[in-house]
């Protein structure tokens, strides 16, 4: 069965009426896992734009924030997500931006990355706000919270890094970065700045962030 996406896609109906697939442009040789951000693969929804439903065992490789699938013991890269509405994982949503996969939130207009750094030290060091956590921790299903600072004991540990990017004008800013954000928003960085500071924000609390966001929307 040909389908439009840009690999090839196989289909299987079940009597329950759900579907399994598998597909790929490439197969991953020597995949890390390190960087992936679930502890096992889970069970994904896929949307099509064509309204058509797709079912695959996927994780989130924060190298690059694509989507990872696993078909017969090999591992593939999700492609075609020029035509992919959403992808609803362990009942979290996110969807495919600038050939990027971010996790939706309750605004529509702001956004979730997950990127990894390297933990050095013993302790865990990232951009203001960003949230870290081990890489081969389990996943929490309510992913945009669950990721919090810990000790490592291995110069080789992977920290994972949540950033929030809101649109703006079709463009995605990241919010922690208060330079672009002042800029995008068209306010002063140092009024910016002062109510960061009064209101002791922290850039990976949702509230924080949204509490941001409207105040440079008002402004």
């Amino acid at each position: 069965m040909k389908t439009n996406f840009s690999f090839r896609l196989l289909l299987v109906i079940l009597t329950s009426g759900s579907f399994l697939f598998s597909f790929g442009q490439e197969r991953l040789q020597n995949l890390d896992l390190r960087p992936l951000l679930f502890k096992d693969f889970l069970r994904a929804d896929i949307l099509k734009k064509d309204g058509s439903l797709l079912q695959a065992s996927v994780n989130y490789n924060t190298d690059n924030q694509s989507l990872i699938f696993l078909t017969k013991d090999e591992y593939m890269e999700l492609t075609g997500l020029d035509q992919i509405e959403q992808i609803e994982i362990d009942h979290d949503v996110f969807v495919p931006i600038n050939g990027k996969i971010y996790q939706n939130t309750a605004r529509n207009d702001l956004f979730i990355s997950y990127s990894n750094k390297v933990a050095v030290n013993d302790i865990v060091v990232s951009h203001q706000g960003s949230e870290i956590k081990d890489a081969r921790e389990s996943h929490n299903s309510s992913l945009g919270n669950v990721y919090v600072s810990k000790n490592y004991d291995n110069l080789n540990d992977l920290a994972f890094v949540k950033k929030f990017w809101v649109v703006k004008e079709g463009e995605l800013v990241e919010v922690s970065n208060v330079k672009k954000l002042s800029k995008a928003f068209d306010i002063s960085r140092n009024d910016v700045n002062a109510f960061i500071k009064e209101h002791n924000l922290n850039f990976n609390n949702y509230s924080d962030v949204t509490a941001l966001l409207d105040y440079v929307n008002k402004n």
